[in-house]
């Protein structure tokens, strides 16, 4: 057993990292054959920039309508699936202007800051692999290990690895204003971050947070059930992996939005079935 084996626990995680490691440069690999066509730029633009628009109307009410934010506007992309597919998307984007009255105002696309490492054409770069916290850890003996927790948990490793990127992930989320949290399971994994952002939307009223559902059913047609039990439930789930009381969620809940993905981005990638 590895509860009394440190090394054995060591060797377990390396030989899961390495499978892992091997798992995504095979997806990231499937995803770069593919060709990249203009069709798929334009979408992948109205999904980014006037995402709002295709919110519910009374979604839509809840945040600022970018027509309307008299100031250039950042929109800043964390990736947390250490390739860098959605990075191709966001590299043919080009940054627009707008314009109110006489100032002219412009948004500009930040390229994506992976947290967790990066693996590109099957090289893994710094790649953060473990559990958010070591209480995750089910071996208290584990828990109180320096090594396995500088090795095995997301802060430990980026600090062993010498970089920034839990202090840079910090001030992203202190600065940031709307959240779009998409294509993620909300794991306690990462908790660390949805604790952050949480804290962050208890500290500003102005502050909102969008949660992408991909399997969120329509709240239009015959069920609406289903949906409020399904957007309950995110809402559920966020709070426990953000660590908010019950008391602190039901403060902040009107500052958060639950939307269908697929309505919204509409993007289709290649390999990828709809069903």
């Amino acid at each position: 057993s590895y509860e009394n084996d440190p090394e054995y626990f060591h060797e377990t995680f390396e030989s899961m990292e390495e499978l892992f490691v091997e798992y995504i440069s095979e997806e990231e690999a499937r995803f770069r054959s593919e060709e990249i066509s203009e069709k798929d730029v334009v979408e992948f633009s109205r999904s980014v920039w006037d995402f709002w628009n295709r919110l519910a109307d009374l979604d839509q009410d809840k945040i600022p309508q970018m027509s309307q934010v008299e100031e250039s506007t950042n929109f800043q992309f964390v990736n947390l699936n250490y390739t860098a597919v959605f990075d191709a998307y966001v590299a043919r984007m080009e940054a627009r202007k707008r314009y109110i009255g006489s100032h002219t105002y412009v948004d500009k696309l930040v390229s994506p800051f992976h947290p967790h490492g990066q693996i590109e054409f099957g090289e893994p770069r710094e790649v953060v692999f473990g559990v958010s916290e070591p209480d995750q850890l089910m071996c208290e003996l584990f828990q109180r290990d320096e090594d396995i927790c500088e090795l095995w948990t997301k802060k430990g490793k980026n600090a062993l690895f010498g970089n920034k990127n839990s202090s840079h992930l910090k001030t992203l989320i202190e600065n940031g204003r709307i959240f779009c949290i998409f294509g993620s399971s909300l794991g306690e994994t990462d908790g660390y971050i949805w604790r952050q952002i949480g804290a962050r939307i208890r500290g500003n009223g102005a502050v909102r947070l969008i949660l992408f559902e991909h399997s969120l059913p329509d709240r239009g047609g015959l069920f609406a059930r289903l949906y409020q039990k399904k957007r309950r439930g995110l809402l559920d789930k966020f709070a426990r992996v953000a660590s908010l009381s019950p008391e602190n969620m039901a403060k902040i809940e009107s500052q958060v939005i639950v939307a269908p993905s697929d309505l919204v981005f509409r993007l289709k990638l290649p390999g990828v079935s709809s069903e």
